[in-house]
C-alpha cells in the first residue's frame, strides 16, 4: 500500500540548524582555513609527500525528526522516529602536500535498524576531502571535511508479517539523493613507517534535500591505514 511521508513537526523551516549543526559547520570552515591558508603563504613548500589510505568501520548514535506516515485515504496516521546505533564501512585516501595539507576522497555506507519489525534506514555518501594534519611524536592529528553527494533509502514497516515469502501488509519506501557536507576530526597512531591505526569522528549534513526521516548524529570510526 502506498503511503505518504510528512514531517510531524517543523522548527524554523526546512533550513533549520541546531546549535550542534552550527558548531560542526564552524569546525569545517576552520579546518579549511588552517589547511589552505598556510600553504598559500608557502607555495614553494607544496611538494607531494606521499599518500595515506585504508578502510574503516563505524558506529555511533543517530536520530531523525518525528515524522508522520499517512495512508492514501487519510484514514490512518502513524508517527515514528528513527533512534538507533548505525553500523557501516567505508574507505579514504589522502594525498599529502607540504607539511600539513591533505587532499583526497572518502566514501561510506551506513545502516541503522530500528523497531522490532526490522525497519531500517541506509545512507551511502562520499566526495572530495581536504584536511590539515599535524604530527606529534607517534600521533598524526587531523581536522577537515568532505564535500560530495549521497543517497538515502528508508524502509519503515508499519504492519509486518512474520511468514517467509509473504509480502508485508503495510510499509513505506522513501528514497532521495542529497548533497553531503561532512566535517570530521581524528588522529592516526603510527604502528610502523607505513602502517597506522586511525580513529575519527564525523557529522553528516544533508545540505540540499532536508527530510524529516534523515538521520543525523555523531559517527565514530576505527580502521587501518597504509602510507607511502
Amino acid at each position: 500500500m502506498n503511503i505518504l511521508l510528512k514531517n510531524a513537526s517543523r522548527r524554523g523551516g526546512v533550513f533549520y540548524f541546531s546549535y550542534m549543526n552550527r558548531f560542526c559547520l564552524l569546525l569545517f570552515a576552520m579546518s579549511l582555513y588552517t589547511s589552505v591558508y598556510p600553504q598559500v603563504e608557502t607555495t614553494k613548500k607544496m611538494k607531494y609527500q606521499g599518500f595515506v589510505g585504508g578502510m574503516m568501520l563505524h558506529s555511533g548514535y543517530v536520530q531523525s525528526k518525528v515524522f508522520a506516515l499517512h495512508s492514501p485515504d487519510a484514514t490512518q496516521t502513524y508517527y515514528n522516529q528513527i533512534k538507533a546505533a548505525p553500523f557501516g564501512i567505508g574507505g579514504a585516501i589522502h594525498f599529502c602536500f607540504g607539511k600539513h595539507l591533505r587532499i583526497g576522497a572518502e566514501g561510506y555506507s551506513t545502516s541503522a535498524r530500528y523497531k522490532k519489525n526490522k525497519s531500517f534506514a541506509t545512507i551511502g555518501w562520499g566526495g572530495l576531502s581536504a584536511d590539515a594534519s599535524f604530527k606529534v611524536k607517534r600521533f598524526v592529528l587531523y581536522l577537515g571535511g568532505v564535500v560530495g553527494g549521497g543517497g538515502m533509502k528508508h524502509v519503515s514497516i508499519i504492519d509486518a508479517d512474520d511468514k517467509d515469502f509473504v509480502g508485508e501488509k503495510l510499509l513505506v519506501l522513501h528514497r532521495y539523493p542529497f548533497m553531503a557536507l561532512t566535517p570530521y576530526c581524528g588522529f592516526d597512531y603510527l604502528l610502523t613507517n607505513h602502517l597506522r591505526l586511525t580513529f575519527k569522528m564525523d557529522y553528516l549534513f544533508n545540505v540540499t534535500s532536508p527530510q524529516p526521516d534523515f538521520t543525523s548524529g555523531l559517527r565514530v570510526y576505527v580502521g587501518i591505514m597504509f602510507s607511502r
